[in-house]
C-alpha cells in the first residue's frame, strides 16, 4: 500500500497540570499520540516508498501547528508536541528522506467547539475583544492556513482567559439567582398552570451553508461518443489534459502534469 496524503489530526486534552504534575497520560498523549509515533508513521512511509522506489511521487503530509506555545499555561505537553513538529521543516532539508515526503504546515488559531478547546469555548467569544479572531471548526477547515488570527501576538492570554471565566460565573451565579426569584413570583401571581405558557420555545432555523463538489458523470455516460470517433475532425477537438488547485498544500502530484484524461 502506498499512501499519497497524511492528515496526522489527531490529538487528545492535555491539561489542569503543571510542569511538578506531568504523569503518565500525558506520556503517552506525548510519545503515542501527539509525537513519537507519528514520526514512526513517517518512517514507516519513507521505508515503504523507499523500497518501491518511488522517488516521484511524495506522500503530502499536513501537519496541525498552533500559536499556542505555552501561551495557555496548564496544558502540559501540548505546546512541546507541537514545537516539536516544526523542526521537522529543517530535517526534511538536511536529511535524506525528502524525496519520499512533502510537508506543509498549518498554523490554526483559536478554534472552537474542539474537543481540545470545549472548556474554553463559553467565553472565546469575549477574547475577541481583543483584536483576537475564533473560528469554528467549519470556518478553520476551509481556512487551513496560517491564519492564528492573533492570538501570538497576546502574551498575557492566561490571566486574560481567567478573568473572563470568573466573570461569566459571576454573571450566571447574579442570572441564576434573579431567573429563581422572578420564576417563584410569577408561580404565586399566575399558578403552577401559568408556567406552561412559557415553557414553548420557537426554533429559529439558522443559515446552513453547504459546498459540494461538482458532479463527476460516470464512464458509462462517455460510452456513444467512443462511436462518433470517424466523423469527428480531430484537429479542432478540445482535450482536457489535466487540473490542478492552487493551495500552499498542492504539490506536482497534484497538477495537470500527473494526471491525465485520454479520449
Amino acid at each position: 500500500m502506498d499512501l499519497d496524503y497524511i492528515l496526522p489530526f489527531s490529538a487528545i486534552p492535555e491539561n489542569g497540570c503543571e510542569i511538578d504534575g506531568l504523569d503518565n497520560k500525558l506520556e503517552l498523549a506525548h510519545h503515542i499520540i501527539m509525537l513519537i509515533n507519528l514520526l514512526r508513521i513517517l518512517g514507516a512511509v519513507k521505508t515503504k516508498k523507499a523500497s518501491s522506489q518511488l522517488v516521484t511521487w511524495p506522500a503530502q503530509v499536513i501537519f496541525l501547528l498552533s500559536p499556542n506555545h505555552g501561551l495557555f499555561g496548564n496544558d502540559d505537553l501540548y505546546s512541546e508536541s507541537k514545537i516539536s513538529l516544526e523542526t521537522l521543516f529543517n530535517h526534511w532539508n538536511s536529511e535524506s528522506w525528502g524525496e519520499y515526503l512533502c510537508l506543509a504546515g498549518a498554523v490554526i488559531g483559536w478554534t472552537c467547539s474542539m474537543g481540545l478547546m470545549d472548556a474554553t469555548n463559553i467565553f472565546a467569544w469575549e477574547v475577541e475583544a481583543y483584536s483576537v479572531h475564533t473560528f469554528s471548526t467549519k470556518k478553520m477547515a476551509f481556512n487551513i492556513l496560517d491564519l492564528n488570527g492573533g492570538i501570538d501576538h497576546l502574551p498575557d492570554l492566561a490571566d486574560i482567559t481567567t478573568c473572563i471565566r470568573m466573570d461569566l460565573n459571576k454573571k450566571s451565579e447574579l442570572c441564576h439567582a434573579i431567573t429563581h426569584d422572578n420564576a417563584l413570583d410569577f408561580k404565586v401571581i399566575n399558578g403552577a398552570e401559568g408556567e406552561c405558557a412559557l415553557q414553548n420555545v420557537n426554533v429559529v432555523p439558522h443559515a446552513n451553508f453547504k459546498f459540494d463538489l461538482p458532479t463527476l458523470e460516470p464512464a458509462s455516460a462517455f460510452e456513444e461518443l467512443s462511436k462518433s470517433h470517424s466523423i469527428i475532425n480531430s484537429e479542432k477537438v478540445i482535450i482536457m489534459t489535466g487540473f490542478t488547485e492552487v493551495s500552499p498544500f498542492t504539490d506536482s502530484v497534484g497538477d495537470g502534469s500527473s494526471q491525465r484524461i485520454h479520449y
